[in-house]
């Protein structure tokens, strides 16, 4: 062992120094736990990355290059996976309306013109229950009672607005906002000025970022690192993603294409995704997703 350019020996140590080294490395090595322990315990914080979650990047950043080596490869040899944990739905309080009195000609007209506001969810008859019930998985167990108690988003105008329509689904990697030009690309011009155009939405880094991307936007699930999400999910029975949901609308799987470059299809209605295609290579995975690929 070398300590500062010297060769070091621990035949020469005395039992009292072994002590007085294996203390001084005991304290080095709680004193860096007490650090990682002051920087709070929220995501991606350095309490965070050593204990619960994995981000080689931002671990490296915050670790050290050294220790993200070392937990990287403790938990591959260990087969550790990160834990989550439910948060508890957020259940709003129902607004309170102050009562106003009003004289009796006020309150005759307003009788006339008002008229009840019913609100509508949107939400599914799934009877959380029975499934509880007959579930052995405590996490499973744990979504079921996430899921049955989480407020269902309210209905809007915007809501079924574009039934029936084809969707043509776009996914454009390292996209910047000068390939859009009234010139030189008119539609997408047409689309941001014309369209709905969202200014508060980002993308994550993801460590696949490309078939990741996709990956969220076919499924809206989150890709799980070090594998082909793709693949690994095409074992699953997946009847929430798009493809699948689409087809419960009516639309069919021959109709629900992938392609790599931009075609016409004079059915309706009709998916057209533009997307990478090599984790979709097989039938299974592409029924699995309520994909055709073409």
């Amino acid at each position: 062992m070398l300590i500062f350019f010297r060769r070091f020996s621990y035949k020469k140590l005395k039992r009292l120094s072994i002590v007085w080294l294996t203390l001084a490395l005991i304290f080095l090595h709680s004193l860096g736990i007490g650090i990682v322990l002051a920087g709070g315990k929220g995501q991606h914080t350095a309490y965070d990355l050593y204990f619960n979650s994995r981000n080689p990047v931002i671990s490296s950043e915050r670790l050290g290059l050294l220790t993200t080596m070392r937990i990287d490869l403790q938990r591959h040899v260990m087969g550790w996976s990160p834990s989550l944990v439910a948060e508890q739905p957020f259940i709003p309080e129902p607004d309170l309306v102050p009562v106003i009195e009003e004289s009796n000609k006020d309150s005759e007209k307003s009788n006339e013109e008002d008229k009840p506001i019913v609100i509508e969810y949107n939400e599914m008859e799934i009877d959380f229950e029975q499934l509880i019930s007959e579930e052995e998985n405590e996490e499973i167990i744990e979504m079921h009672h996430y899921f049955a108690n989480s407020t269902p988003s309210e209905k809007n105008e915007y809501t079924g607005k574009y039934e029936g329509y084809n969707l043509i689904l776009i996914t454009a990697e390292s996209f910047a906002p000068y390939a859009i030009n009234e010139e030189v690309t008119p539609t997408l011009h047409k689309l941001k000025n014309q369209g709905y155009h969202f200014t508060n939405f980002y993308t994550p880094l993801w460590e696949v970022s490309t078939t990741d991307g996709e990956y969220v936007a076919l499924t809206g699930l989150l890709p799980k690192s070090g594998v082909w999400s793709f693949t690994e999910s095409g074992y699953n029975h997946l009847p929430f993603v798009m493809g699948n949901q689409l087809k419960n609308l009516g639309y069919k799987r021959s109709h629900i294409t992938i392609i790599h470059t931009p075609i016409t299809i004079g059915m309706l209605p009709t998916l057209i995704l533009g997307m990478n295609t090599k984790e979709l290579e097989t039938d299974l995975t592409c029924e699995r997703y309520g994909l055709h690929l073409t």
